[in-house]
């Protein structure tokens, strides 16, 4: 037997958009048996563009029952068929949290015919319910409807059933007891993961990366990925993960940062804005034929390390050329000339390479001070935090502002010194996206301590 569900909602979340209507087809594999249908009252606003969809607004719902007035009468209804919905997991999460939220352990078998349908009508164009219905001459009204909805899909189980020669439909079912898991990945892999903080990694069946995320409970944060509305790419995700591998790192900050690492190293193709990050801009001292030191602004690159960079260029500009008016610096030497032929601003003339007057030994002596003011903005830093386990800490290194790596100690082995970390330390690569969430980090998240090398003490107490 077989209970056939498909629900309206005020959104796409099952813990933000409550139900608003709801109807149920039991089906014996032959005929429709039994129904239920209702609208419900979601206890809070319907957005307009759900209204635009479903013709379902405030008004409409205010006098209808709310979830907890009607949730033993389906419980009892439900609970002894399997579930069958056209993207069975959207409808079946909405209903376990709203039954979890009145004390009802909802567990049934459950079955997707998007998932059957793919594998019984093979190469359709597209398997939504609305083209899937066309494709077969399935009669459908009341699109987007709940009661619409479900006959559409009572009549597609009887096809399906009458094409499924293999009766397939008996090895999908059984997927029902890990109903928020792809089709390809085992319970084992799943069960394993911790309630702790990390990187996963979702992967194919030959072990090639495909996903990169962070968390700071990777379990609830996989899970996550399998619930809820699923776009057309999350779809195309979760047919091709076939294992899931993780990282223990104690703190989100650790987490971020290896999590960005990681993407640029496997380039996965499901990761997306973090493998284009906006430029960062950088200061680059270099010398000139008449030995003249001088400096250049340019966007930052792998293998070309500044020795000061910012978000934007006008922001970099704007250091620069403070530092050279209080050093008096030439600013065309500085890379940030006024305007053509004029290289100073009028209060301040060139203090003499513009007209030929000032040695390379005066000039480059005032830019070592430039460059050193400039390397001097960031002493090498440590941020701890709590490690792996209650015994350790974690910790991440900066030197002069640059990102060298992270690492785990014995909480009883710490020291600030620089030799003692180091030998702890795993270093990873930087870029101008990891030197972003450094400054952000910095500036928004309390968590944690950040720590001067050129402290007196060598030993904090954490």
């Amino acid at each position: 037997m077989f209970a056939i569900v498909d629900i309206e909602t005020a959104g796409g979340k099952p813990q933000q958009g409550g139900i608003t209507e709801i109807a149920v087809l039991i089906h014996d594999g032959t005929r429709v048996t039994d129904h239920f249908h209702s609208l419900v009252n979601p206890e809070r606003h319907i957005p307009a563009f759900i209204t635009g969809l479903t013709g379902i607004d405030d008004a409409m719902v205010a006098d209808a029952p709310r979830f907890a007035d009607i949730a033993e009468e389906l419980f009892n209804r439900l609970r002894e068929y399997i579930f069958v919905a056209h993207n069975v997991n959207f409808d079946y999460s909405f209903l376990r949290t709203h039954f979890e939220a009145c004390g009802m352990d909802f567990q049934p078998a459950k079955l997707c015919t998007v998932r059957w349908a793919r594998q019984v009508f093979i190469g359709m164009k597209s398997y939504s319910l609305g083209r899937l219905c066309e494709q077969l001459d399935i009669p459908i009204t009341d699109r987007h409807r709940a009661m619409g909805d479900a006959k559409a899909t009572a009549i597609l189980l009887e096809r399906l059933l009458n094409a499924d020669k293999e009766q397939k439909w008996k090895k999908l079912c059984k997927l029902g007891r890990r109903h928020y898991l792809p089709e390809h990945l085992s319970d084992v892999d799943f069960h394993r993961l911790p309630d702790a903080t990390g990187v996963y990694y979702f992967k194919d069946a030959k072990g090639k990366v495909l996903y990169v995320g962070k968390a700071k409970s990777i379990k609830a944060r996989v899970r996550s990925h399998f619930t809820g509305m699923q776009a057309q790419e999350k779809q195309a995700l979760h047919q091709q993960i076939h294992h899931i591998d993780y990282e223990l790192l104690g703190n989100e900050f650790i987490a971020h940062l290896y999590e960005l690492v990681e993407i640029k190293r496997h380039f996965p193709v499901f990761n997306r804005a973090q493998k284009y990050p906006d430029p960062r801009y950088g200061l680059f001292p270099w010398t000139d034929r008449a030995g003249f030191l001088r400096m250049s602004m340019a966007k930052v690159t792998a293998g070309h390390v500044p020795i000061y960079s910012h978000n934007s260029r006008f922001g970099l500009r704007t250091m620069v050329h403070k530092a050279a008016y209080d050093l008096d610096l030439c600013p065309r030497l500085c890379g940030i000339e006024m305007n053509p032929g004029l290289c100073t601003p009028p209060d301040k003339p060139c203090p003499g390479y513009c007209r030929s007057t000032e040695t390379v030994e005066i000039h480059n002596h005032r830019m070592q001070a430039f460059i050193h003011a400039f390397e001097e903005a960031f002493d090498d830093e440590v941020y701890v935090h709590e490690g792996r386990a209650e015994e350790e800490l974690g910790f991440v290194l900066l030197e002069r502002g640059r990102y060298m790596g992270y690492g785990f100690m014995p909480r009883t082995d710490f020291h600030l010194e620089k030799e003692h970390l180091m030998a702890y330390l795993r270093v990873q690569k930087t870029d101008t996206e990891v030197s972003r969430i450094i400054q952000l980090f910095r500036k928004h998240h309390k968590g944690g301590r950040w720590l001067s090398l050129k402290a007196e003490i060598s030993k904090v107490d954490l």
